[in-house]
């Protein structure tokens, strides 16, 4: 009876993924270790995403952003230990203390969507580029975002 490229492709992955699961931990490199349930995120329009993460050594806490509000959570064990509500397009986060709360709302550039503190300077280190506009929907694109220009990707330094 020949083998058809199905039953090889079939027989292949079952006997990979069999060695993966018995294997146990890789040798060398990451794996995960955990996964903690961190409840919806849901943003307007229905959409439901996290975006950025932001680890702070000292408390040992995640800040966790989506479009209104960050969550923050000890890295440790995964337990939501607060949150900062009612925000507006969370695109970065910054630690200068374990007090939950905005300390600064920046104003930057369309599209600037990362970001690093400087915790010395109190420098903010913001990066971003020139975009086309969006194209117009369709229906296999009905919310089209506009895409980066090459060659424009930027540096912004803010401080006080």
């Amino acid at each position: 009876m020949p083998v058809s490229r199905l039953h090889l492709t079939f027989w292949s992955t079952l006997i990979l993924c069999s060695g993966l699961a018995v294997g146990g931990r890789p040798d060398g490199g990451y794996y995960l270790l955990k996964k903690y349930d961190l409840g919806a995120a849901p943003a307007p329009g229905g959409k439901e995403y996290w975006d950025y993460i932001t680890f702070e050594p000292s408390t040992r806490r995640l800040y966790i952003s989506h479009n209104p509000e960050v969550k923050v959570v000890d890295a440790d064990n995964g337990a939501i230990v607060g949150s900062i509500p009612d925000l507006k397009r969370v695109h970065g986060i910054a630690v200068l203390s374990d007090q939950f709360g905005v300390v600064e709302t920046v104003k930057t550039e369309f599209g600037a969507r990362n970001m690093a503190l400087d915790s010395k300077t109190h420098r903010l280190f913001i990066d971003t580029a020139d975009f086309t506009p969006a194209p117009e929907p369709t229906a296999e694109q009905p919310h089209p975002q506009p895409t980066p220009v090459s060659g424009t990707f930027r540096l912004l330094v803010y401080g006080h």
